[in-house]
């Protein structure tokens, strides 16, 4: 088995591609060791290279700085294998060492990055433009493979649907939706679809009959959720979580007698990572590092930590495309595996609009609140985007 090493970012993927593999003989190696091990000189090559340009101190902080971010390096890809053996292993995952565990790889992370960054300061700025140069090429070339990725998928299934039929491949999200939001077991959902189904209707038919005539549940409060993090930009990708600091948090929590409780409040970014990435995309979420400089970690901050949990842990849990809030509450949240495991039922509204708003032009949480006739304003704020989309599911049910 052959190992392709990626020389830019020293990413290491089992290679399957054989003959075809766009990576030369030179980058593939017989193990995941050989390929870091690789790695880790050609980073050494470069130091020399850039020392040679530098004067005798300045070389020696670059290599000093250097070293220090490959031996982070080290540790956080160790740490990385270790948790990938956690998968699919929930009481793992909910373990007090997993949790400590991501939190150190993610702290060797920024660590990482940091000193590289400082030891850039000690380069010409013709290497320090170079480096760059080289940061914005690989984000580009991300980017482009991503764009890439959807022109194929177009061209094999057509242009993208927002709104496809409910079949038995995508059924389950659809259910979830109507078991969520109305407390029947997902078991009773389907078989009021099957009963539907005998009598002539389609699959789709019966999943939208049964959504509008649904009646709210009276079981359990909704607890609508919005997140807005702080992650690198430099990749074109977007975190999922294992990497991000949650920077704000909005909760809006509706009781069945019709009560509702507010939360928001906003954490700080470790300093490692506020030195390369300030607070992220702050042209998105509108967040400045004055706002948070002296605020404490989200997942350093116990009270905090508590307040959440606490929120979610007797509701429904409600978010615009929940994938997202959930990976970064797995991440950042110590409890939430637990919650998880325990069965905690989540409404993902963006998965309303799929199956059961089909004249939206799309599935954005921006359609969800303009369907039920709200102005989307504010977006982009946690505890806005909480309200916008809580409202907005109980006005397209006409609920109070």
């Amino acid at each position: 088995m052959l190992f392709h090493l990626n020389p830019e970012n020293g990413v290491v993927n089992r290679c399957s591609a054989e003959q075809k593999c766009r990576y030369s003989n030179e980058f593939h190696y017989n193990s995941i060791a050989e390929a870091r091990e690789a790695y880790e000189r050609r980073m050494s090559n470069q130091v020399v290279n850039t020392m040679s340009k530098s004067s005798t101190s300045n070389a020696e902080q670059i290599e000093k700085l250097s070293q220090e971010s490959r031996a982070a390096k080290r540790k956080m890809w160790k740490l990385v294998k270790e948790l990938k053996t956690a998968e699919g292993n929930p009481e793992a995952l909910a373990s007090v060492r997993w949790f400590r565990m991501v939190q150190e790889a993610k702290r060797l992370n920024f660590l990482t990055t940091a000193k590289e960054r400082e030891a850039e300061r000690y380069m010409s700025s013709e290497e320090r433009n170079r480096l760059q140069q080289q940061r914005d090429d690989q984000k580009a070339l991300n980017q482009a493979k991503f764009e890439n990725w959807k022109q194929q998928q177009e061209k094999k299934n057509g242009p993208y649907n927002f709104h496809p039929d409910i079949t038995s491949e995508n059924e389950a999200d659809a259910n979830q939706v109507i078991s969520s939001y109305s407390g029947m077991s997902t078991e009773d959902v389907k078989k009021q679809v099957d009963d539907l189904m005998a009598t002539g209707m389609t699959r789709t038919e019966a999943y939208r009959h049964m959504w509008t005539n649904m009646s709210l549940r009276t079981d359990k409060p909704l607890a609508s959720i919005d997140l807005e993090v702080a992650a690198s930009q430099e990749s074109g990708y977007v975190d999922k979580g294992p990497y991000s600091n949650i920077i704000e948090v909005g909760i809006v929590k509706r009781y069945p007698d019709g009560r509702v409780e507010t939360m928001s409040f906003m954490s700080g970014v470790p300093q490692d990572f506020a030195k390369v990435h300030g607070t992220g995309a702050e042209h998105v979420h509108h967040i400045s590092w004055d706002e948070i400089k002296d605020k404490e970690v989200f997942v350093n901050d116990p009270e905090k930590q508590t307040k959440v949990l606490s929120m979610l842990s007797d509701s429904v849990m409600v978010a615009h495309n929940a994938k997202f809030e959930i990976g970064q509450l797995q991440h950042n949240l110590f409890g939430f595996n637990a919650l998880q495991a325990n069965g905690l039922e989540v409404l993902d509204t963006r998965m309303v609009s799929t199956f059961f708003l089909p004249e939206t032009p799309d599935n954005t949480n921006k359609s969800l609140v303009e369907a039920s006739g709200q102005s989307y304003t504010g977006a982009h704020r946690a505890l806005a985007d909480a309200e916008m989309t809580l409202t907005a599911l109980l006005k397209l049910k006409d609920v109070d």
